[in-house]
């Protein structure tokens, strides 16, 4: 399923980039082109969502201010405040996402070139195999790199394996080598072309996270997360690099660093910087003309008065103000799904403790007794 889904279409992708510029590296290069072409919806669908968090971000602060130490509750606000204004917390995730499957199939596509690049079947790989004296297939245990150690025997010995009538004439050909790197080996950490895989793998990925954490303002909370990922992605990346083909990694680091770029051409159009700063300016007017509106009516008010009469107290909002139905239905849900979890849990212990939430009912002790007594 996962072949015709995605192996055999992104071969044959690679295989026309690679057709083109007569050059496998070249053509993997022009296929992270087209791949970050392809996946550029989910790219302004993040934007998007980046935008409309910032517009909706002093709302989401003065919530959490009112709501103090009730984080339950803030969550909630805030997760509807999002479902309100269209916002999906998950289409930062998506672009992320959707390349870990196109990586995976890489990965097999470029360590099974035969297949899913020059489209040979299996018959007549393994008659390849046999006829260039090889024998790779036959082997107790098969090795990975197998099939690209048949496809670069082939490439130098195809007038011959085209007079035995094992492969047609003019089938796809090409080598793996580029600037000097196998693309088809692993690096080490010996010195040679190909450690230059990891540390472009690694740097790019830095480069990638430090700019977009520059490039959107956070809260205190997301900015923990974008620390973490400043270091955690160019870790993954190298570690990509030195567990896969050369060319998995040169996919990689060209995919970040493109995808930073696609990233300064959208913050061009959509800042998220600007359009913060525009909510903050739209909530402070808010906030000023309420003033001035309480401002007046104390006016009226205290103009309205006999000689004599003390003015009212002017009242005070609620801190935090009154909770909506659907967010006091939503807490409940949850504070029961909590108490049937504890009392699940505690049902199995001897001793059972105070619960957690000093909301939660205490679980009755003489009923967990009667129940072991029967």
């Amino acid at each position: 399923m996962t072949d015709w889904l995605l192996n055999f279409p992104l071969g044959t992708l690679l295989g026309w980039f690679i057709d083109q510029f007569n050059s496998y590296g070249w053509g993997l290069l022009g296929f992270t082109v087209a791949i970050k072409v392809i996946l550029l919806p989910l790219g302004l669908l993040q934007q998007r969502s980046t935008i409309n968090q910032m517009k909706v971000r002093p709302q989401e602060e003065a919530i959490r201010k009112q709501c103090g130490a009730d984080k339950m509750r803030a969550n909630l606000e805030v997760s509807n405040l999002y479902k309100e204004n269209g916002i999906s917390a998950a289409a930062g995730c998506l672009p992320m996402l959707v390349q870990l499957p196109i990586l995976f199939s890489l990965y097999k596509i470029i360590r099974m070139p035969l297949t899913y690049v020059v489209k040979l079947s299996a018959s007549q790989i393994s008659a390849l195999d046999a006829a260039l004296g090889l024998n790779l297939l036959t082997a107790e245990r098969v090795s990975y790199t197998a099939e690209i150690t048949i496809a670069e025997a082939l490439f130098s010995n195809l007038p011959a394996m085209v007079d035995a009538g094992l492969v047609e004439p003019g089938i796809r050909t090409f080598s793996y080598n580029f600037l000097g790197i196998n693309l088809a080996e692993h690096p080490s950490l010996a010195f040679n072309m190909l450690l230059l895989v990891p540390i472009f793998s690694g740097l790019t990925a830095f480069l990638q996270s430090w700019y977009q954490m520059k490039s959107v303002p956070s809260t205190a909370a997301t900015e923990r997360m974008q620390t973490q990922m400043l270091f955690t992605m160019p870790i993954v990346s190298v570690w990509i690099a030195f567990t896969m083909p050369s060319g998995m990694g040169l996919y990689w680091g060209f995919s970040s660093l493109l995808m930073m770029f696609q990233n300064m051409l959208l913050n061009a159009i959509w800042n998220p910087k600007k359009t913060l700063a525009a909510a903050y300016a739209a909530q402070e007017a808010k906030e000023e003309l309420a003033k001035q509106e309480r401002l007046a009516r104390r006016k009226a008010n205290l103009g309205g008065l006999k000689a004599g009469q003390q003015p009212p107290e002017e009242q005070q909002p609620a801190s935090p103000p009154p909770m909506s139905p659907q967010v006091e239905a939503q807490m409940q849900a949850m504070k029961e799904r909590k108490r049937k979890s504890y009392a699940k849990v505690l049902g199995f212990r001897d001793h059972i403790p105070d619960p957690i939430d000093h909301d939660l009912p205490p679980v009755d002790k003489s009923a967990k007794g009667g129940d072991e007594d029967e």
